[in-house]
């Protein structure tokens, strides 16, 4: 077999997404099939690891990093469930963790163990993911004070219970009160039912949480969400609380705003990068609309100020169950709207346009190779661009 060069070797590893849920069966693969692919594709394989609760599994895991000696310093991401009895000699065998996601109730996190992450790993990034807090002046600041190099947090799917920050407070909770505890340069905040709490918080206690350094947004909304009006409020309160223009902004599952609506449009053409999502079954022509109208009023009105250079559309499919007894793709592949939204796309100046779509596990290969032909062809201007990417249909497992 002809040898590839390395580095050609390594950069195909690197574009395996590792939330694609064939991931893991593609790495376990890419290790056995030579040699010059096992150090990247183990090292990717193993660049994530979920600590669980005390179980037989649990410890078997364990005794496998003790054995090998080898697994323990590839990871980089460690999720963790909260629960009071976390095995402490399973996190002392790694040391090169960098971002740590959170699960489950904070409140029960032993105490030993936030000390122990802070002290020992340089954590810069934190995820909550379905992550319960009962009161944040108890559970969620404390945690956050404990680390003085944040520059990524994400709250996913998580939900707020309270906050009873007052002058009235003990002692212990008034010495949160006027020190800011996080001011990250990259925030994902959950605008759901759910997570929306925090979000206000966030805005309502800026001396606690800054949003000064902020200049990476990705902000999730909830298809057909019942808040929708409060959502959107706070969406447009965040953006007039930034203190400089974003270099990213991501929107996620965000058909539920009021995509009719004109006066509501917001500020991009100041945002170098821009990602929006196109989810198929909630409302993707609206969404589609929607963006177009923003980015023309942008282009017509705001040129001066121009600085868009990069545009990451995600096509999102899920499941064709919804759709018996009519063509699985009559609701998103209307010609006319894509026809008009890849004008735009091809008109505006820009350094990269991507397009990917991401296919719920459930679709069948054969129907994920029926669509993306149909789709590509109505991107008919775009695509004559050297800047656009397409890139192969992703499989959903942990989008956001």
């Amino acid at each position: 077999m002809a040898t590839l060069p390395q580095e050609l070797i390594d950069l195909i590893i690197t574009q395996i997404d590792l939330d694609d849920c064939r991931a893991s069966q593609t790495l376990s693969s890419c290790c056995t099939i030579a040699r010059c692919f096992l150090s990247t594709s183990r090292a990717r394989l193993w660049s994530r690891f979920t600590i669980l609760e005390n179980s037989t599994s649990a410890a078997e895991l364990h005794d496998m990093l003790v054995s090998s000696g080898t697994l323990a310093p590839l990871v980089r991401t460690i999720a963790i469930w909260c629960f009071e009895d976390l095995r402490m000699e399973t996190l002392r065998l790694f040391n090169n963790v960098t971002h740590v996601e959170f699960m489950g109730r904070l409140e029960f996190l032993p105490d030993e163990v936030a000390e122990y992450i802070a002290e020992s790993w340089n954590v810069s990034a934190i995820t909550f993911r379905e992550t319960a807090f009962d009161d944040i002046c108890m559970d969620l600041i404390p945690l956050l004070h404990e680390f003085s190099n944040l520059k990524e947090i994400r709250f996913l799917d998580c939900e707020c219970r309270g906050y009873r920050l007052t002058h009235e407070d003990v002692a212990g909770r008034r010495a949160y009160a006027n020190v800011v505890v996080a001011a990250p340069e990259s925030l994902y905040m959950d605008l759901t039912s759910s997570g929306i709490g925090i979000t206000e918080i966030i805005l309502a206690k800026p001396w606690i949480f800054s949003l000064e350094r902020v200049r990476c947004l990705t902000l999730a909304f909830h298809p057909q969400e019942s808040i929708s009006e409060r959502s959107e409020a706070t969406m447009h309160k965040i953006f007039n609380a930034l203190p400089q223009p974003l270099q990213e902004l991501s929107l996620r599952h965000h058909d539920s705003l009021s995509l009719e609506d004109d006066s509501k449009l917001i500020p991009i053409a100041r945002i170098p990068h821009i990602s929006f999502d196109i989810y198929q079954g909630n409302r993707p022509l609206e969404t589609m609309k929607w963006w177009i109208r923003n980015l023309q009023d942008a282009w017509a009105n705001q040129r001066d100020s121009w600085a868009i250079r990069e545009i990451h559309v995600n096509v999102i499919i899920d499941s064709w169950e919804r759709y018996v007894g009519k063509g699985v793709f009559d609701d998103l592949l209307v010609p006319d709207v894509w026809i008009s939204l890849d004008e735009i796309l091809a008109a505006v100046p820009l350094r990269k346009l991507v397009v990917r779509v991401h296919a719920a596990q459930s679709i069948d290969d054969e129907e994920v190779l029926e669509f993306e032909p149909l789709l590509k062809g109505l991107f008919l201007l775009s695509r004559k661009r050297k800047e656009f990417f397409w890139v192969e249909t992703l499989r959903l497992l942990n989008y956001s």
